[in-house]
């Protein structure tokens, strides 16, 4: 049986983990039925896929990419509903002074892994670290450094507990997962649609990779524009019967604290749900900050956080690679797009139907607005 689609070289291949669905990763990324070679979807927002990953419930791909723009080494991940074929997600790989370039090495290419339990993609690009970033959300988590060249390969231990990753250096590297500090908590609920004015909804704040935690203390913002905050309750994570504080409740931040005498509480699950009312039909975004755990002994930690969003959050003028923000990273984008069509290509920022020179200069102007005003 041979697939036809790819008009070039097909870079990626990989299996769902029911076997049924076969994805391909080149200019496009592709899905087959694995037993009729029928195509079944094309995920025209890709790009050149050097390496592909179903999460282990085959319901998420994640496709990474390695490009060379403006003098820079940039590693791209996406992540698609393998159901719908929409897209989930976009990031780039954070870059860090103290990680090593890779100038001297042929083929450079991106890896890309998930974790056995979905919940953490570990991904290498050009340089000589490892990434780990929260598959749910698309948040950056930890880098992991060792390796003195560019990294050829990663794999999960069936048990997710160890990650070995090979490189350039001639090493392998393993990875105990369970000692590094995962543990993170973040906002579950993410509504599409902002309910009508006056009406109320609730988010959940869960804890993921806990380990030995008793207690807790954490302020949720939000845009005091938009929503105000009426209530809230204490979720079945802590063990026990539990002492909450009272809320500490400002314009825009609630501060959330509880505790339990019963024990420590480790793994996944609810810490507390807060109900909103709506006081403006308008996306906005909800974070967390200032979290504090503590456990049986008193000992405090201090767990990584993910946001949330209440309606989907306004495209950002400018933002090609759709990280939120207006950067140097979007002038690459737009650069290595020069000459390109503007239809639907989100380079061509003044849509005036072509990628040009005048889309460069927009994006400094942004830049150069964004950095005075902050001056």
């Amino acid at each position: 049986m041979t697939l036809w689609g790819h008009t070039e070289t097909v870079r990626s291949v990989a299996f769902s983990p029911d076997g049924t669905v076969l994805a391909s990763g080149g200019e496009t990324v592709r899905l087959w039925d694995a037993k009729t070679g029928s195509h079944r979807a094309t995920f025209e927002e890709g790009e050149y896929a050097d390496s592909l990953a179903f999460s282990p419930d085959g319901a998420t791909l994640a496709s990474s990419v390695f490009t060379f723009v403006q003098h820079r080494y940039v590693t791209t991940v996406q992540l698609w509903n393998v159901a719908t074929g929409k897209h989930k997600t976009t990031f780039n790989l954070l870059r860090f002074n103290e990680d090593k370039y890779t100038y001297n090495y042929p083929d450079w290419s991106s890896v890309i892994d998930f974790s056995p339990d979905g919940s953490t993609l570990a991904i290498a690009g050009s340089r000589s670290s490892i990434q780990l970033w929260d598959a749910e959300i698309g948040e950056y988590r930890r880098t992991l450094r060792g390796h003195t060249a560019p990294v050829t390969f990663l794999a999960f231990s069936p048990d997710g507990m160890t990650l070995a990753s090979g490189s350039w250096d001639g090493t392998i590297l393993l990875w105990e997962m369970a000692s590094l500090p995962l543990t993170r908590i973040h906002i579950t609920q993410r509504l599409k649609e902002v309910p009508p004015i006056g009406e109320q909804f609730q988010l959940s704040i869960h804890v993921a990779d806990g380990r030995n935690v008793s207690g807790y203390q954490f302020t949720v913002n939000f845009d005091a524009a938009a929503l105000r905050y009426s209530s809230s309750r204490n979720g079945d994570y802590l063990l026990g019967e539990v002492s909450a504080a009272q809320p500490v409740i400002n314009q825009d931040s609630v501060v959330l604290a509880a505790h339990s005498a019963a024990g420590a509480s480790s793994g996944n699950g609810e810490l507390a749900t807060i109900y909103f009312e709506v006081t403006a039909r308008t996306a906005s975004t909800l974070t967390l900050s200032d979290v504090v755990f503590t456990d049986s002994e008193g000992k405090q930690s201090f767990p990584l956080t993910g946001r949330g969003w209440l309606g989907e959050p306004a495209p950002l003028p400018g933002d090609v690679n759709n990280d939120r923000q207006v950067d140097t990273q979007d002038l690459e984008v737009v650069a290595s797009r020069l000459g390109q069509p503007g239809h639907g290509n989100r380079a061509d920022v003044n849509e005036d139907g072509v990628v040009d020179i005048a889309d460069l200069v927009w994006i400094t102007r942004e830049i150069q607005s964004a950095s005075s005003s902050t001056d």
